[in-house]
């Protein structure tokens, strides 16, 4: 797709501020159900022209992988242990981080890519593990999120994806890895 000459660009200017301005005021004070600062506004998130052969795209789907893979490893310990928490909490986060994470691809206008489950795949068989073996095996994983989180915001990033990054970073932290603590 080619991308708009200059006179197109700046006539869509005013129609973008409007549209804006109307977004804004149909806003409202609706509350972020996300629970990640700096994620639900779109209105924030910088609009920033990238390929898919940019590194940036790279790294955005290194962590939308990552996400998957978190979303898709607790809904298996879902399939054998049933509804327990912390898995039917965590896995409902796993579902906004990997929201989070699209929304900054889509914001950049590239298609959100599809979980890779060969090169992800679900790291254990949850029907081998008692239950506490499978929380020590959310621990472990949230350490590695948390590790990749802070290899990605090391490169240098956009406003936008390091704070949501940052975001998801300190749930995994604070948050994710204490659940799966206190059910070992």
């Amino acid at each position: 797709m080619r991308a708009p000459n200059h006179a197109v660009r700046f006539a869509l200017v005013p129609l973008s501020l409007f549209a804006l301005a109307v977004l804004s005021a149909c806003q409202g004070s609706e509350e972020d159900t996300s629970g990640l600062t700096g994620v639900s506004d779109p209105i924030q998130v910088n609009r920033e022209s990238i390929t898919v052969d940019d590194p940036l795209y790279d790294v955005l789907d290194t962590a939308l992988q990552d996400e998957y893979q978190a979303e898709a490893t607790y809904a298996s310990a879902l399939d054998v242990y049933g509804a327990v928490k912390p898995f039917t909490r965590i896995v409902l986060a796993e579902g906004r981080h990997v929201s989070a994470v699209a929304r900054l691809i889509e914001k950049r206008g590239l298609p959100v890519p599809d979980w890779d489950s060969e090169a992800n795949s679900i790291p254990a068989d949850f029907n081998q593990l008692e239950f506490a073996e499978a929380c020590a095996l959310g621990v472990q994983a949230e350490i590695e999120n948390v590790d990749i989180y802070t290899e990605l915001i090391a490169v240098g990033l956009p406003a936008d994806v390091e704070s949501v990054f940052l975001s998801l970073k300190t749930a995994s932290e604070s948050n994710h890895m204490a659940a799966f603590s206190r059910c070992m």
